[in-house]
């Protein structure tokens, strides 16, 4: 038998454990003077990962949610542990912290060689960090394929109302300087997202994720010249899914190999008169870049 606090099992949970009493370095002092094991993982490493350089002489009470939770996670790391259980960490933040964090977690992976559970019941959050993704029933596996495949299903949205997205990769592509617009590559296609997003690139990477919510996508029959709406796609229905009542449905559209979910009225989709195999225009709200490192 090994006692709980020599098992070596490192800890992040939804509510920050940290000392208030102690500021950020303190706090990750005191996990380096009660390392699990002997670790290559050093105090400038941890704060380039995750990064909290700048606040590193901030009390504890100063800090943001998600500031707090960065902070949590390279204690942990700091305190060397042989595995990491992180259990819904992001719970308790809203979505635009949430999305601030994930990209710093999922490079974590990358760095450490001991294995990480991360518990979730977030979509976004595991269609962001997972490769492959299994769905459970009655104990067993009802269903596999990569993120992809299964985090851009109707199955997998339908139940989540608003939170209902899809998450697509394109190419980097240029950066228009006068408007501040990176115009990024999709299936023979483009998407623009305002800033210039060439340096969110990894070394010798061009594939970037976007989060496309499907509240934000709208359908037409025709290309709208006269539109505010930068980016228009052109795709064909794959799939509809109706609500019970009849007021909503879930579309999912496809473009070259890849899927785009629009949610619409109940009334547009009897107007628009749209079945699978019907082309339509695409016309996109907004897009959340799932790469960024947004301070």
């Amino acid at each position: 038998f090994v006692p709980t606090h020599k098992r070596g099992i490192g800890f992040v949970f939804q509510q920050t454990q940290l000392f208030p009493h102690l500021n950020v370095l303190g706090n990750l002092q005191y996990a380096l003077q009660r390392k699990h094991q002997q670790s290559d993982i050093e105090l400038a490493q941890v704060k380039q990962w995750l990064g909290i350089d700048a606040i590193i002489n901030k009390p504890i009470d100063e800090l943001s949610g998600g500031e707090l939770q960065r902070v949590s996670i390279a204690r942990v790391l700091l305190n060397s542990p042989r595995a990491l259980l992180m259990d819904e960490p992001l719970g308790a933040l809203d979505q635009r912290a949430r999305m601030r964090i994930l990209p710093y977690i999922d490079h974590l992976h990358d760095r450490l060689d001991f294995p990480f559970l991360y518990v979730s019941h977030a979509i976004d959050e595991v269609t962001y960090l997972a490769d492959q993704i299994y769905l459970l029933e009655d104990g067993r596996i009802h269903q596999s394929g990569t993120t992809f495949e299964i985090g851009n299903s109707l199955e997998m949205n339908a139940r989540e109302g608003d939170a209902a997205a899809a998450t697509i990769r394109c190419s980097m592509g240029s950066f228009d300087e006068q408007f501040n617009l990176t115009k990024l590559n999709f299936e023979g296609q483009s998407i623009y997202v305002t800033g210039d997003r060439r340096v969110v690139r990894e070394p010798d990477q061009n594939i970037l994720k976007l989060r496309i919510p499907a509240r934000d996508v709208s359908l037409t029959l025709g290309r709208n010249a006269n539109t505010s709406i930068l980016n228009i796609l052109q795709g064909t229905i794959d799939q509809i899914h109706q609500n019970s009542d009849g007021t909503s449905a879930l579309v999912r559209i496809k473009v070259g190999e890849q899927f785009i979910l629009s949610r619409i009225t109940g009334k547009s989709l009897t107007n628009l008169q749209i079945n699978t195999g019907s082309d339509v225009f695409i016309q996109i709200k907004s897009v959340g870049l799932l790469t960024e490192y947004d301070d």
